[in-house]
């Protein structure tokens, strides 16, 4: 400890002619995990790239300097160095946990084939010990041998996250940069893989850049905590008084709002999957107007369910009825029409919006498809009445969704959803990628355009804080089963399942 392995100087970084990063300085010592935090759109993962060469569509100014302890090579400057000679770099000295682990995995290899390809090509362990390399590198962040097959569409978001870990210390790198490696995982996986990320510190000496939005886990992990706002390193931690913890209190609840009318019904749902079940007998109905929150750990089939109910996933035993209609005996014409009416707002927003188009022409593409609106002229003036109710500025539908922050991008997406004039929306995580100051904002007003557009919610997430502030019952599952459920008071003030308790256990801390 105390002995320097990377020092930043005068970083100053631009992207399309927009500074971004404005003249940063820092030393992260080695062995030490150093905590980054900083509201969305800060400068964090420019950062983290920037470090590692990989922000390509950015200039880097000339006098900074990066300079990295390499075993390998001594003394370098990172900020100097070419491609070829930092792919020595890449993932040996210097690894990265990606904030969105699908997109960062191969979707044409098996989970276990890219981590044994990586010890094969990098240490020349060949097979069969690869192979037990491989399955024991997986147990170590909580992964069942199955994964090893599995490819990365077959698994949930919280799975892929764990097998990016694996991927990226598995070579046991002197410096890991990891960008949100806990975001899409409930509290159990988070805290197995925070301790696994220090056990790895301590046990061999790796340096950690830890990049978060919740800052109650950097203070508990990190020995030290940067902040970062607007390319500006600050001293201190700025207060949020917009931050959605501050603010859970000021739930109000709404019960005139949820009628005594069935919206939604499944009964005894369970999936057929070739591989294993996911969905174990379930059965819920869902009131109109009612936020129905369905919480659980990763991998318990939330999102399978969701896929169920928007019947993308049509294998399913047992029956889903959609205002007294079962889906399954529904023809294309009106199962396309159910569809119009149930919608989904992805967890990632990123991946929900095609990245060569602008936004204007993804609202508008909705509504030609749908034949919403006389023309296109009538069609902008429902576009532009919808950006004001999602509260996202008109000129953004000029702009590509990289060039959106992700509170904007989740806007764009709730407009896109609303133009169809849903009654019911399934949000799935719809604010987990979001930094705290942004989540209020998002879930606040998700509850107004319910009131104003007469919506019912299924809320699905792994935070209990979240369905507390936002749900009026709750859905607890576990493994593809319910093991609890009721209303929001009723579970949190007097839980009977073990995973429940421990649920709270973690938002009581």
């Amino acid at each position: 400890m105390g002995d320097k392995l990377l020092e930043v100087r005068d970083l100053e970084v631009w992207i399309n002619d927009c500074p971004i990063l404005n003249g940063l300085s820092f030393t992260l010592n080695k062995g030490e995990i150093v905590g980054l935090a900083g509201n969305s759109g800060s400068g964090k993962s420019v950062l983290s790239r920037s470090i590692l060469g990989l922000e390509y569509s950015a200039q880097i100014g000339e006098q900074a300097l990066i300079k990295f302890y390499s075993n390998q090579f001594g003394e370098i400057d990172l900020n100097h160095w070419s491609n070829p000679k930092m792919d020595k770099i890449r993932g040996i000295e210097i690894s990265m946990i990606f904030q969105e682990p699908k997109m960062a995995l191969n979707p044409v290899y098996t989970c276990g084939f890219q981590i044994k390809e990586v010890l094969e090509n990098h240490l020349m362990i060949k097979a069969p010990d690869s192979v037990d390399k491989t399955r024991a590198v997986l147990n170590e962040v909580g992964l069942p041998d199955r994964i090893f097959d599995a490819y990365p569409f077959q698994i949930s978001g919280g799975e892929a996250q764990r097998v990016m870990i694996a991927m990226s210390t598995v070579l046991k790198p002197q410096l890991l940069i990891a960008d949100e490696p806990t975001t899409s995982l409930d509290p159990s996986n988070e805290r197995s893989i925070i301790e696994n990320l220090q056990w790895l510190s301590n046990e061999t000496g790796m340096t950690i850049l830890l990049i978060s939005h919740d800052e109650k886990l950097l203070e508990n992990v990190a020995e030290r905590v940067l902040y970062l706002d607007s390319g500006l390193l600050l001293d201190r931690n700025p207060k949020e008084t917009n931050s959605f913890f501050n603010r859970v209190e000021e739930k109000v609840t709404d019960p005139v709002s949820v009628l005594n009318v069935t919206a939604l019904s499944l009964d005894n749902i369970g999936d057929q999957k070739v591989i294993r079940p996911i969905l174990k007998d379930l059965n819920f109905n869902l009131l109109e107007g009612e936020i129905l929150g369905i919480v659980g750990n990763s991998g318990s089939g939330k999102t399978t369910l969701a896929r169920c109910i928007l019947h993308l996933l049509k294998q399913y035993e047992g029956v889903i009825e959609y205002k007294g209609v079962n889906l399954k005996e529904l023809n294309s014409k009106s199962l396309n029409k159910v569809r119009q009416e149930i919608q989904i707002i992805f967890q990632d927003p990123f991946d929900a919006l095609n990245p060569r188009m602008k936004i204007g022409d993804l609202l508008l593409e909705v509504l030609n498809a749908h034949k919403i609106g006389e023309n296109r002229l009538s069609r902008k003036e429902l576009i532009n009445e919808m950006l004001d109710k999602v509260q996202l500025s008109a000129e953004k539908l000029d702009q590509y969704s990289h060039q959106l922050s992700g509170g904007e991008r989740q806007r764009a997406c709730i407009a896109r959803v609303l133009l169809l004039n849903p009654s019911l929306l399934v949000l799935d995580e719809p604010v987990t990628s979001l930094d705290s100051s942004l989540r209020f904002d998002i879930l606040a007003l998700l509850l107004t355009l319910k009131k104003e557009f007469n919506l019912t919610y299924i809320f699905i997430s792994h935070d209990l804080s979240l369905i507390n502030f936002m749900c009026d019952r709750v859905l607890v599952m576990k493994e593809g089963s319910i093991v609890e459920e009721g209303s929001v008071s009723s579970v949190f003030d007097n839980p009977t399942h073990d995973y429940t308790k421990a649920l709270l256990q973690k938002i009581s801390k």
